[in-house]
């Protein structure tokens, strides 16, 4: 292993112990740990892009590629619209009641959480990951990193490795991080306004899903 692999292993590994040891025992403990691992983990982000000479375009923040992966993103998100709104209608005549109102956040907040989850998975993970397996394996590794951060929910785990997979194969095709995180946060929104409760958990997930049980 090279010297670079070994450097992109250990940044990978640094950023998702991070967000998981957040998710488990790190979101409950105090009012201002929310800023605080955001501030830090985008100071690592930041500084890692930086060593590896990487800006923002290079990233995926660009507007030339937008239009092209929206359109490849586009059939995927209407068949998940679709099974989604079918699954609804299933479920809800065979007697689950529908998902709760009070306290939903607003589609902007689905959208900027979308657009900050790409980020991380596709601008980060992803093309740190590339460093190490090749790019046959990269989208498969990526998209396991990113579904296990959602566990104990079986459902969301289920579900981002799906979307991970696909965002993975179309960031290679056409890097777009606004497009992706757009993508993800309207069919994020559609997964908790449409779907019951019991089944998404209010796509909550690690310490804050085991509470809500």
């Amino acid at each position: 292993m090279n010297r670079a692999a070994g450097l992109s292993i250990a940044e990978i590994v640094s950023v998702v112990g991070m967000i998981a040891a957040y998710l488990w025992f790190g979101r409950q403990a105090s009012p201002g740990v929310n800023l605080a691992f955001a501030a830090g983990l985008l100071a690592i982000l930041l500084y890692s892009h930086r060593q590896a000479g990487e800006g923002w375009r290079a990233i995926g923040f660009r507007w030339d590629t937008f239009w092209s992966t929206c359109r490849l993103l586009l059939p995927v998100m209407f068949a998940g619209c679709v099974l989604t709104w079918s699954a609804a209608i299933i479920l809800r005549e065979s007697g689950l009641p529908p998902p709760a109102r009070t306290g939903s956040p607003l589609l902007a907040q689905f959208v900027a959480f979308g657009i900050a989850q790409q980020y991380v998975m596709l601008g980060f993970i992803f093309k740190r990951v590339e460093h190490i397996g090749g790019l046959q394996g990269a989208p498969l590794i990526t998209a396991l990193l990113f579904a296990l951060l959602h566990l104990p929910n079986v459902f969301l785990t289920t579900v981002t490795f799906v979307w991970g997979l696909v965002c993975c194969l179309v960031y290679r095709r056409s890097p777009n991080l606004w497009a992706n995180g757009l993508a993800h946060g309207l069919l994020s929104a559609n997964l908790y306004y449409v779907l019951p409760r019991v089944l998404t958990h209010g796509l909550r997930v690690g310490m804050e899903y085991v509470a809500g049980l």
